[in-house]
């Protein structure tokens, strides 16, 4: 019994502290150009992992994430944490729908444009002072990451247009509602 509780708490503590210190590093800069090729964005998606939202330890993940969510004030720093649960639930719908189970990645999609939508608002709200105490130096970050906003739009986007061949006829209508929100989403982004 005791060795089930260090066991557990083992699996707790790696969901919660080790995902961010992977990701500590993994910045890099490149321009437009090659970003986009082939009508295709150049946008990577984190993996999927084993525990995704039919795993029974999921509930874990989800707890992590929320206190993130709550933990985390700085508005820069919430849309980076809006877009890596976006990317994930994407990766996560992809890996739903390959495993053939259609509902469970509706969704995921249903999660990843949520959370699409508030990187979205949240990005809406920011005025640039709060990014920099230089004003251009503001604007520039306030460019960067309405980019990386955009380019992971379009690759949510495309994404959700494979699973429209993979799902079931019933599930499409639920990608197409999604394609649509993504749309009107990247609509508001280039607005900004």
């Amino acid at each position: 019994m005791q060795s089930l509780k260090v066991w557990i708490l083992t699996v707790a503590f790696s969901l919660l502290i080790l995902p961010g210190i992977s990701r500590a590093g993994n910045s890099t800069s490149t321009t437009a150009a090659e970003l986009v090729q082939d009508e295709k964005v150049i946008y990577t998606l984190p993996e999927a992992g084993q525990v995704i939202p039919t795993h029974p330890l999921f509930i874990i993940k989800q707890i992590r994430d929320s206190i993130e969510n709550v933990l985390t004030r700085d508005p820069v720093q919430k849309i980076k944490l809006k877009l890596r649960q976006a990317d994930l639930h994407i990766v996560y719908a992809q890996t739903l729908a390959s495993q053939n189970k259609p509902s469970a990645a509706i969704q995921a999609v249903e999660d990843a444009i949520d959370q699409d939508q508030d990187a979205s608002k949240i990005l809406a709200e920011m005025k640039p002072q709060s990014i920099s105490e230089d004003e251009e130096a503001a604007k520039n970050d306030m460019k960067d990451i309405r980019f990386n906003l955009v380019q992971s739009n379009i690759k949510h986007a495309e994404v959700l247009r494979s699973l429209l061949t993979t799902l079931p006829k019933g599930e499409q209508e639920s990608v197409l509602s999604s394609l649509e929100k993504l749309t009107s989403i990247r609509k508001d982004l280039n607005a900004l």
